[in-house]
């Protein structure tokens, strides 16, 4: 109870704060390139529009990897990024070649979303098997 207390206080207004910097970045996108390069180009901007979806997936990644850390759960935990690794290196083998710095970024956003979705459910287990 007291763990989903804080997450619910303190990270709900942490990962909103990175949504709502994500966005202001991905709008402002061609105008922080502008101000770093001499032109702006447009795969450049929608590489940087990439990224800032891809950080609220690694944000979402927070309570489940602590809670699977803090409650010994570490070959659980293991598990999930060592398969992680695997996916993102045989997505970026395929991505990269074919689709070169897109394929690299859309091998990130699905290997991200392969590590969230494995660490939540393995928070939900523990959540349902412990009363924390």
């Amino acid at each position: 109870v007291a763990v989903q207390h804080f997450y619910r206080r303190y990270f709900r207004s942490f990962f909103l704060l990175v949504l709502a910097g994500s966005g202001a970045v991905a709008l402002a996108a061609p105008y922080i390139l502008g101000f770093f390069l001499q032109h702006t180009h447009p795969g450049a901007v929608l590489l940087l529009r990439m990224f800032c979806v891809a950080l609220p997936l690694v944000c979402l990644n927070i309570p489940g990897s602590l809670a699977l850390l803090a409650f010994d759960q570490r070959k659980k935990y293991f598990g999930i990024y060592g398969s992680a690794v695997l996916v993102s290196v045989l997505l970026n083998f395929a991505g990269a070649y074919y689709f070169e710095a897109r394929g690299t970024l859309a091998a990130i956003l699905a290997t991200e979303l392969f590590v969230t979705t494995g660490v939540t459910i393995a928070w939900v287990r523990l959540l349902r098997r412990t009363s924390i």
